[in-house]
């Protein structure tokens, strides 16, 4: 999952290309990593691109109930909103906002990994018509496609989530990054990320795990691109390019509209 560096500009990017210049976001959110992590950055690159902003208004992501907080969200009536939330507490925020009489999903913007459709035990006025973005992947590759139909053909559940693809790439990394420092110590494996995962090296997919594990046995540097597309990642530990989807809730269900490439 890309780091807010990069998470913060490209949805302010969607923002004001959705909207225009000018415009007023109210920015709110759960005060934990998730709020405290992306809204401030959010706010900045907002302003950068000439928007205007109101908050954010951090809040308690345990209260039994957020009335007040909904009528300080809509205060002013903003052109748009960006609620950062998890669904199960969105369902109190959601329906908080529309008892204020104010608030339209239309005007709603989100983040992070919300579900394919909106859940029964949300109010689906409170979510449909939403804008939001999420880690995409590429598609039309060999690695992809296989990856479609490794999902299609096994068990369980086969409506697809938002970042199965990016969990999977998660995974790959770490046993590479586990190999390469013949440890399966969390602290060994971190040291090797970089090296499993980016340039240089021979680029290898979960398609050739066998030959990517002889490569760093033999002592070789790899670069795993991913099901999801390249991987590469700076000295701190973060993605130095990151592809996003853009998505709009249409009749109860996530449709991609198109994609954003952000780069550091």
């Amino acid at each position: 999952m890309p780091s807010d560096t990069l998470q913060a500009p490209i949805l302010a990017r969607l923002i004001r290309q959705e909207l225009g210049a000018g415009k007023t976001i109210s920015l709110a959110g759960r005060n934990d990593a998730f709020g405290t992590g992306l809204l401030p950055p959010l706010k900045k690159a907002l302003e950068k691109l000439g928007m205007k902003t109101e908050g954010p208004l951090l809040y308690d992501p345990t209260a039994a109930s957020y009335n007040s907080e909904a009528d300080e969200i809509v205060k002013g009536n903003p052109d748009a909103y960006v609620i950062l939330d998890f669904p199960a507490n969105y369902a109190k925020i959601g329906s908080a906002l529309l008892r204020t009489g104010k608030f339209n999903g239309r005007k709603l913007f989100v983040a992070g990994g919300w579900p394919s459709t909106i859940p029964d035990f949300i109010p689906a006025a409170s979510l449909e018509g939403a804008r939001g973005t999420v880690a995409g992947s590429v598609t039309g590759t060999k690695a992809a496609d296989a990856f479609d139909q490794l999902f299609a053909s096994k068990g369980g559940t086969k409506q697809r989530q938002t970042l199965d693809a990016n969990n999977f790439d998660g995974a790959m990394i770490c046993i590479l990054a586990s190999v390469a420092a013949n440890s399966s110590k969390g602290s060994d494996i971190v040291t090797q990320i970089r090296r499993v995962a980016s340039v240089p090296g021979r680029t290898y997919t979960y398609l050739n795990l066998a030959g990517a594990i002889t490569a760093l046995k033999a002592g070789k540097d790899i670069n795993y691109e991913g099901v999801g597309g390249p991987v590469d990642f700076d000295a701190n530990g973060d993605l130095t390019a990151a592809r996003y989807n853009v998505y709009s809730y249409k009749d109860g269900k996530q449709a991609v509209v198109r994609q954003l490439l952000i780069r550091k």
